[in-house]
């Protein structure tokens, strides 16, 4: 795990865990007791701090959690209790572990197995050999959280946002750099080569959030600067999460900020129609699309939507080798 793409969280609740279909609405209409970073929340309220910083947990850890016999709820790491977190807990509660992020596994242990880590420990955090079949291969580098800092645990959110990533295959390590052009909703690497590459992940915001067009005019202010310190030297490639539909525009703010900054920069983009799906099955939206220079145009091979995953639909585009 690393500090900056991971967020745990661990406690117990009176849900029935084959009931707990849904995380926040479970952990917030039933009773629940949790620890998130060194925060304690009892039903999605914070209610106080605790002695062990869950923020801190590295690969090979151990975290135990322990109803004790006065009720009492306690953490452990490593072995090590670190005092009453919560008073008064019901006979029957049901413990939870959560994580989100740069993480391979999470295992369920019992005490017997949690050898050096002390007798209560419950939950072991370690280092998969195996992800997805092929560990080797992937190497997640770089990548940002919109609502990373917020103290709020995701499940207690009343909307939890999301983020930018880039992930790329480790052999390919010694050409890429992450760079930290940008902000929490752009996301870049460069590509080094004889004719290098700059790409930009992005999540624009949308409508319904806070200052939304503010923000996303910031967003576009960022995107023309990188375009104008590195379109001489590079190709720029920009995928994402547009919120916005740069084929067919409208008379709002935020499509007019979209137009000029696809006008000042000379960009081009390819239609593959809705790329996401609303969870009322209706109001199909087109949000999603990459951007290039028109003199990069002769190296996007083919651009693809996959229309077999629900929700959203993931674009892929094949590009031409890039000489080294």
């Amino acid at each position: 795990m690393s500090d900056q793409f991971y967020d745990l969280f661990a406690g117990v609740t009176t849900n029935i865990p084959s009931d707990l279909t849904d995380i926040y609405m479970g952990l917030k209409s039933k009773e629940s007791w949790m620890l998130f970073f060194n925060y304690l929340y009892k039903n999605g309220e914070k209610i106080g701090s605790y002695l062990s910083d869950l923020y801190t947990v590295q690969v090979g850890d151990k975290l135990g959690i322990m109803k004790a016999s006065d009720n009492t709820l306690h953490f452990y790491l490593n072995g090590i209790d670190h005092g009453k977190a919560f008073p008064n807990l019901p006979e029957v509660v049901y413990g939870f572990v959560d994580i989100y992020g740069e993480c391979c596994q999470v295992s369920i242990i019992n005490k017997e197995s949690a050898t050096g880590a002390g007798a209560e420990a419950q939950v072991a955090i370690k280092k998969a050999p195996n992800f997805s079949g092929r560990p080797a291969e992937w190497n997640v580098r770089t990548g940002k959280a919109v609502d990373f800092k917020d103290t709020i645990p995701p499940t207690h959110m009343s909307r939890c946002h999301g983020g930018v990533a880039i992930v790329w295959k480790k052999q390919l390590d010694i050409c890429i750099t992450p760079l930290s052009d940008g902000n929490k909703r752009l996301q870049s690497i460069e590509i080094r080569g004889a004719q290098p590459l700059f790409v930009i992940s992005v999540y624009l915001p949308c409508k319904g959030s806070t200052d939304s067009i503010e923000e996303f005019r910031e967003c576009i202010d960022l995107l023309n600067e990188i375009n104008a310190i590195y379109k001489d030297t590079h190709n720029i490639l920009l995928g994402g999460d547009l919120n916005e539909n740069p084929i067919h525009f409208t008379n709002s703010k935020k499509s007019n900020y979209l137009l000029e900054f696809i006008k000042e920069h000379n960009l081009v983009t390819k239609d593959l129609g809705p790329t996401f799906i609303h969870q009322n099955g209706y109001d199909p939206t087109c949000i999603d699309f990459f951007l290039y220079g028109k003199k990069y145009s002769s190296s996007i091979i083919k651009i693809i939507k996959l229309e077999d995953i629900p929700g959203t639909y993931p674009i892929i585009t094949h590009c031409s080798k890039i000489e080294i």
